[in-house]
């Protein structure tokens, strides 16, 4: 997966073969490697991975008739070997057919459970773990050995088994053990000097907990969310603020494009919130499973770790922005409904895609502003005061939405606590007269 080789019509990294009874594993498998980042040093591409893990049972007409299309976007098939691994029907068939799109050389493989083929003695065939189509491709396979993990109890990175992740991600971005473990100790290394300064601020900001950061213990802000203001604005870490597009003869600027998960994410984990749910990716996807308070919090901590106004948008804001001012289009870059495809992504089964990916901005170069997720605004849809709020609005249609719900008049009217795989945001930035 050098820079030079990745292409555009690969859509996941890896697609993740398992049996049903190593589901816990391959879940948290998915998670660790989505939210993984390669070090900068390393020449591959710097963003998270992106992985296929298919979550119900693959069964019947869909199974068949998905599947060849999901492998064929897939770079590598992770293999998770055990013996119910081997003794599965579809995991032998994923692997064959993956093998037949894209050879025997980029398969990622795990030994999770059981023993090696070559290993089993008389009586214990049921114990080996190896599928037959990879015995057949590969003679003795060379997976990294995850036997005796227990899910709640061991990390799939750390300690007894930091030496098998690291295999992993060699195989995923085709380099050597060596070059991964290498780059990963030295990022170790900074990381933890990045602690000892994380420490000192904090020793810092509880020792001068007046001035700049009192306000935030008024409200009772935890002690991670005030320390990642003030390395934020120590310029200690780097804040992934939204590219804004200023709006023609406006005071204000709007998202290029929606909320990504790897910005989201950042501010989840430094001020200690859960991560929203994900169902097909993470990193450049738009975030999704966020209620309109969680978009509300993002935006208050990046106005006060950067300094500048992120808010909600208007309706009103978000529709002129939407439909290029004065051009009025009926959806985000036309008014033709045979032309929406160029522009957003709607009417689909595969959920949301990467933004600004393979489509075209409106006329203010505003990606999806039609399709891929619906999007909070700042309105209330009842008129109360937004302490009484129930009933929030969104706007823009989704990925699952007819062409009709994507019209920049339309709207959904949604409870303000709805998580929804089909609901994110973006952001509105004021700006200085």
């Amino acid at each position: 997966m050098e820079p030079s080789q990745e292409q555009e019509t690969i859509q996941y990294d890896a697609f993740i073969s398992y049996s049903r009874q190593d589901k816990a594993f391959a879940a948290l498998l998915e998670k660790e490697l989505e939210d993984y980042k390669p070090p900068k040093d390393l020449d591959v591409p710097q963003r998270h991975l992106r992985i296929f893990r298919d979550e119900q049972d693959f069964t019947g007409s869909d199974y068949h008739a998905a599947l060849p299309e999901h492998l064929q976007n897939s770079a590598k098939l992770i293999v998770i070997c055990s013996a119910a691994a081997s003794q599965s029907s579809y995991v032998d068939d994923e692997i064959r057919q993956f093998i037949k799109i894209k050879g025997s050389d980029k398969l990622v493989l795990i030994l999770l459970s059981g023993i090696p083929n070559n290993e089993a003695k008389p009586g214990q065939e049921s114990q080996r773990a190896f599928p037959s189509a990879l015995c057949e491709s590969l003679g003795m396979p060379l997976p990294a050995d995850y036997r005796g993990f227990t899910p709640g109890k061991d990390k799939v990175r750390r300690g007894l088994f930091e030496g098998p992740w690291y295999k992993i991600l060699a195989d995923l971005y085709s380099k050597s053990c060596g070059q991964i473990e290498q780059r990963e100790k030295k990022r170790q290394r900074r990381q933890r000097r990045r602690l000892l300064q994380a420490t000192t601020v904090t020793s810092l900001v509880l020792a001068l907990v007046g001035g700049t950061y009192a306000w935030m213990w008024k409200v009772e802000e935890n002690v991670q969310y005030v320390v990642s203001i003030a390395l934020a604005k120590l310029h200690l870490i780097q804040v992934f603020e939204p590219q804004m597009k200023t709006i023609p003869d406006k005071p204000f600027a709007i998202g290029q494009f929606e909320v990504t998960f790897e910005q989201y994410d950042q501010y989840a984990k430094l001020t200690t919130r859960d991560l929203p749910n994900h169902q097909w990716g993470r990193g450049k996807l738009s975030v999704i499973n966020v209620a309109w308070a969680d978009a509300v919090a993002y935006a208050k901590w990046l106005s006060q770790a950067t300094g500048k106004q992120y808010r909600l948008p208007t309706k009103a804001e978000w529709r002129f922005s939407a439909q290029s001012g004065l051009r009025k289009d009926t959806w985000a870059g036309t008014s033709v409904e045979n032309e929406l495809k160029d522009y957003a992504v709607y009417d689909s089964i595969k959920g949301t895609e990467p933004v600004g990916v393979g489509r075209k901005p409106n006329s203010f170069d505003l990606f999806d502003m039609s399709g891929n997720v619906w999007e909070w605004v700042r309105d209330c849809y009842e008129e109360v005061s937004d302490e009484k709020c129930v009933l929030r609005e969104c706007l823009g249609g989704s990925w699952n939405s007819s062409s009709q719900f994507l019209k920049v008049s339309e709207r959904h009217v949604v409870d303000a606590v709805k998580l929804s795989n089909n609901i994110g945001f973006r952001l509105a930035q004021d700006l200085e007269p």
